[in-house]
Order: C-alpha cells, then structure tokens, then sequence
C-alpha cells in the first residue's frame, strides 16, 4: 500500500479523543466500562433527571459546521500525520477530505445519511456503498467501533444520545463527580461519562462483541461549541493491531442552515470519451 493511501486511511482512524502521544491510555478507566450495575454508586430518579437536563442544556446548538483537523494516527506502520478538512449537518451526514504533503487532496469520504461515496485521488478509485456502521468504519482506517453515522456526527459536536433506558452513576457521593450511563445496544456494550456540573460528555466507551474495547475522550470546546480535541483508542483484537488517533482543532466555523445536502455526495470522476 502506497504512503500516500496511509495517510488517507490514517485520517479515517478518526480516534477521537485522547492525546495519545507517548503515553497510550488504557481504554476503560474511571469506571467507565459498560458493565455491571454494581459500579458506582447508583443516582436516584430524581437525580437521574436533574443530570438529563444538564446534558440537554449543555448539547450545543450547532446544526452544521466546518473545521480543519491536525490528524495523527498510532498504529503498526508508525505516527503518520494529516490534515483534514471536516463538514457535519445533524443529523447523520458528514464529509471528510484527507489533504496531501503539498495541500491537494488525497481522499474524501462523504455521507448522506443514506450512503457513503467515497473518492481515492492516488489510487483512481470511486465506491458507493449503504451508510452502516461497518461501511463507515472501512473508510475510516478500519476503526470500528460500531458507531453510526448519528453518532459521528454527535461525538464531533461533542454529544452522544444517552437511551432512556440507560442507568446513570457516580463514583463518589459528590454532587460534581462524573455521571456515568451505561446501556447495551445489541451486541455493543456501552458508556458515557458527563460532567457533573456541566453536563458536557468527557468520555464514551465501548465493549464491542469481539470483546475488543475502545474509548473516546473529548477535550475543551470552541467558544461557539466544536471540539477542540478528540482522541480515540480501539484496542487490539487476535488479528488486529491496536489503534491510537489524536485530532485537533486548527480551524473552524459554523455553516449556514441552508448547506445543501449535496454537499455530503461525491460524484464519480468522468470517464474521458476515447
């Protein structure tokens, strides 16, 4: 595989999150597992509700932006570093292309809610394919999660819907301790964890059924709500290789409401007439 197809799979590792750098965080930490209901010190209804209206209050009200991403990606073949450009419209679409050493794009990967289209400039390639989680997680370095389209889009903006029945927990008996949710979505054993003040999401975990686990840290937010830091780990399973992604913010800005959805198609390159 040519280096220049690394670097546009190493930006799709979109390991939000954690500043990997040298020091790799264990996946599951804080009590953040999914897991029994035995961790923690379980919130009452009433405090289970008080902590549902800080998270609303703090999901941002941002509907469509753009932002420019310094990428790097820890993995067998090393650090390799990108830059990406990133557009989100809530619900579930999102456009990511992958620049070159010199600027030009390499890669772009686009998703309408429905499909995926995605166009690799080194390799003259162009594929459409349904928008599933697995169909992301391909053009996205491999990273699979299990995340939907949705949830992306979500975890970009610095939010995750937290199911209703999902139970909530702290650590300590302290009125600021994280809150931790945990629920199972089919095989996917999940966790986020809020601040207990802000109601903005620190971190959300994930126990996937290959028993592989992966976390995603969120870190600081623009004055006007994006993210400034995402990093990601999934963890090694019998044949994959543990994967560790940093993603900062350079650059951003909202969008106008009327971003066309078009915007999250990519066409296919025309074929030169002989």
């Amino acid at each position: 595989m040519s280096r220049a197809r690394l670097m546009a799979r190493a930006a799709y590792a979109l390991a939000l999150g954690l500043s990997l750098g040298h020091c790799a965080q264990a996946p599951l930490q804080h009590g953040v597992a999914a897991g029994p209901r035995s961790l923690g010190i379980a919130l009452s209804p009433e405090q289970s509700l008080a902590a549902r209206q800080r998270m609303a209050a703090a999901r941002p009200g941002i509907e469509q932006a753009s932002a420019t991403l310094k990428t790097s990606r820890f993995g067998p073949e090393g650090r390799l570093r990108v830059t990406l450009q990133l557009v989100l419209k809530r619900p579930n679409q999102f456009r990511i292309t992958v620049l070159g050493p010199h600027g030009p794009p390499v890669y772009a990967v686009a998703c309408d809610g429905a499909q995926l289209t995605a166009l690799d400039v080194a390799a003259k390639s162009y594929s459409a394919q349904p928008a599933t989680p697995a169909g992301i997680a391909h053009h996205l370095g491999g990273l699979d999660l299990g995340l939907t389209a949705e949830e992306w889009v979500d975890l970009f903006l610095g939010t995750l819907h937290v199911p209703e029945d999902a139970w909530a927990s702290r650590e300590k008996a302290e009125d600021n301790a994280p809150i931790t949710w945990r629920w199972s979505e089919g095989t996917r054993q999940m966790a986020a964890q809020f601040d207990g003040l802000s109601g903005q999401l620190l971190r959300a975990s994930m126990i996937l059924s290959d028993g592989r686990e992966g976390t995603i840290t969120l870190k600081g937010r623009s004055p006007w709500g994006l993210v400034e830091q995402l990093q990601v780990h999934l963890g090694a399973s019998a044949h994959e290789a543990a994967q560790d992604v940093d993603m900062s913010l350079s650059d951003g800005q909202l969008l106008p409401a009327s971003l066309d959805d078009g915007a999250f198609r990519l066409d296919a390159p025309a074929v030169p007439s002989l």
